[in-house]
């Protein structure tokens, strides 16, 4: 588990050549967030099986396979248990499960059964899953704990990447790295892998590195605009979530890398409840994090996010959002202003009625 651009998959794949070495074959499943057909990860699964193999797919009922419909789930599993028990007899089987956080409700449960029976295949299931989409109301999260529970299993979650680390990336995919060039990659990417390759993949295609006299690679001197792959990625993640949480990222983007969520609010124009469901979806998805729960301070979780998101609209309309939002942090300053005043007002007239009434009380 862990963030998007973590590093999941790729760590899975780097595995492929070490498990055909011991002997296993090796498959990918991938799950996609369009809705498809119930059982659709056995299917695929059942797909790549046989193109491997050559396996026929009429030994299996549909949907999965192409023979006769399944009579019922417990069918379909008990069909399946067979037929890769059989199948992974004389060789056994690792399965990348990619993206299970969007596997549909009907393969969860075929995964939970399979895996929970005593006369199990020799197959090794590796599923990935991002550990933000939590409490999205997405059914694998249910499952987890499911999955745990009486059978051989691990859960490895994935960190960032340190300084140290991104320095020796960098020796491994382009040569010596310079301490100043591991910052500023480290900086920009906040040690996520996948931001911190499209960034130095970028930066030598453009031809922006030099090296000193010592043959260290530094980091450009000017300003790089965020690579094509990362803008792409970033705009996806927020479209996904709908157009409340997206309007909420564009106009919090042009605030700033911190901002206050009642400065924000009146340029939405949504219910309050509406607001708290937008605002809640971009913490679980991990765009934003909570800087101030007290004063309803957030801030992005990549700066990269905040970037991406400024500058994907039009200057007009940024001008436009940032008047808006000077205009409401004068509204909002001068309302604590006249709030203080009351304050000192109210507390100054209790003072002097606290006096009046002790010195009544001595008379």
């Amino acid at each position: 588990s862990g963030n998007s651009g973590i590093g999941k998959t790729s760590l899975v794949m780097t595995l492929q050549e070490r498990i055909e070495q011991l002997g296993a074959n090796f498959i990918v499943a991938r799950c996609s967030e369009k809705e498809g057909m119930p059982y659709e990860l056995w299917h695929n699964i059942a797909l790549a099986v046989s193109s491997v193999d050559g396996i026929a797919l009429n030994e299996l009922p549909a949907p999965v396979g192409d023979g006769g419909q399944a009579a019922s789930m417990q069918h379909l599993v008990q069909t399946l248990s067979v037929w890769l028990d059989k199948w992974t007899t004389s060789r056994p089987l690792v399965v990348l499960l990619d993206d299970l956080h969007w596997a549909d409700i009907d393969s969860l449960n075929v995964l939970n059964d399979l895996t929970r029976r005593d006369n199990k295949p020799q197959v090794l299931f590796i599923g990935t899953y991002r550990s933000e989409e939590r409490n999205l109301r997405h059914p694998f999260y249910e499952y987890i704990p499911k999955l745990q529970r009486n059978r051989l299993f691990d859960h490895l979650h994935l960190q960032p990447l340190t300084e140290e680390d991104v320095r020796r990336l960098v020796d491994a995919h382009h040569g010596p790295c310079s301490l100043q060039l591991a910052t500023y990659l480290f900086n920009r990417a906040e040690g996520y892998p996948l931001f911190t390759m499209a960034l130095l993949n970028n930066l030598i295609e453009e031809d922006f590195l030099v090296q000193s006299d010592k043959g260290y690679w530094l980091p450009p001197e000017a300003s790089v605009p965020v690579p094509t792959v990362l803008r792409q990625l970033i705009n996806q993640r927020a479209q996904r979530l709908g157009p409340d949480v997206e309007n909420l990222l564009l106009a919090a983007s042009v605030a700033g890398e911190s901002w206050q969520l009642p400065i924000i609010e009146p340029l939405l124009e949504l219910a309050e409840e509406e607001l708290l469901t937008a605002l809640e979806q971009a913490l679980t998805a991990e765009l934003i994090v909570v800087e101030n729960d007290r004063e309803e301070t957030y801030r992005f979780s990549h700066g990269l996010v905040r970037q991406v998101l400024n500058s994907k609209q039009l200057a007009r309309r940024r001008k436009k959002l940032q008047q808006q939002i000077a205009l409401q942090f004068e509204i909002q300053q001068e309302s604590n202003f006249f709030a203080m005043a009351h304050h000192f007002f109210e507390a100054e007239a209790w003072a002097k009625a606290f006096h009046y009434c002790s010195a009544a009380g001595q008379q």
